[in-house]
């Protein structure tokens, strides 16, 4: 059998299918429908395009799982070049894409080719990631060792989510109607912890005001950070950009002021297209990114 390894991902990751075909790998978009009309995540619409639709409260909007057609020509595109190709997608606590693409894999034709990697990643850990995958994919060739490598990052996974808007919660069944008109008379801003690739549901913070949910995701986020120093690692910050440029000013500079570090040493994203739906306009996060070639010597 060739050492040739290959990577497939899917939309979630944030890059789009050019990009992601740029590499030679597989790309397998997730459908976004809005007001009835569907979307191939990736190739028909990005993020942006996603929450200016949003913009207009009355819209509706939601994700679904990829057609089998398109991952079956993810398979396929990335055969062409690869022998092996491995699946990274979204958690399967987070979306049931990691399950579809594993029943498409067990097709006789695509045995011991494909292998899909239950991940606890997300965007923007996937798409930051990306290099890291293509180097381990190149000086590996043992399925179990790479998955090993795959799983050190899990531990440092850990994000920070807040929704422009509650209503988008209301509207996706997150919360009832009565929590959305309290929370919205309140002006509540939940703050969403992402850890072990799901929302810790008892770990959702509810702060009223902008400025204060601000402060308390850094809050959060040096926690993290303590963590991760306590064991010699090195990290990067990442921003998590709201589509709101005054928005991602502040959150910019919070985070300058709060760390005591320059605004060059923040790695900036837009969320992916799918997340975009669930959270919203005017939504931002922030995590940490721990490279993963630091991860393999220490751990």
């Amino acid at each position: 059998m060739g050492k040739k390894i290959g990577l497939i991902l899917d939309s979630t990751c944030g890059l789009t299918k050019k990009e992601i075909e740029k590499k030679g790998f597989g790309f397998i978009p997730l459908i976004i429908t809005i007001n009835n009309k569907e979307y191939k995540s990736g190739i028909d619409i990005n993020a942006k395009e996603v929450l200016k639709k949003m913009s207009d409260r009355n819209v509706i909007v939601k994700t679904s799982l990829p057609n089998g057609a398109d991952i079956l020509k993810a398979f396929n595109f990335v055969l062409k070049k690869f022998d092996r190709a491995i699946y990274i997608g979204m958690s399967s606590k987070f979306s049931g894409t990691n399950n579809a693409v594993r029943i498409a894999s067990n097709d006789e034709k695509y045995k011991e080719k494909i292998f899909v990697y239950d991940s606890e990643y997300s965007s923007p850990w996937t798409s930051l990631y990306i290099n890291e995958f293509e180097s381990i994919l190149k000086k590996y060739d043992n399925i179990e060792k790479i998955f090993s490598i795959l799983q050190k990052p899990n531990p440092f996974m850990v994000g920070f989510l807040s929704p422009g808007d509650i209503w988008w919660f209301y509207k996706g069944g997150r919360i009832s109607k009565i929590q959305y008109l309290i929370g919205s008379l309140i002006k509540i801003k939940p703050i969403l912890k992402v850890a072990d690739g799901e929302i810790k549901k008892d770990k959702i913070s509810k702060i009223r005001s902008l400025e204060k949910a601000i402060n308390m995701m850094c809050q959060l986020l040096e926690k993290t950070i303590e963590n991760i120093k306590s064991k010699d690692l090195n990290f990067s910050f990442v921003m998590l950009k709201s589509d709101n440029e005054k928005l991602t000013n502040k959150i910019r500079e919070s985070i300058v002021n709060y760390f005591k570090i320059k605004k060059e040493n923040i790695i900036e994203m837009e969320l992916s297209p799918e997340q975009s739906v669930h959270m919203g306009p005017n939504s931002f996060g922030m995590t940490i990114l721990v490279p993963l070639k630091q991860l393999i010597n220490k751990i």
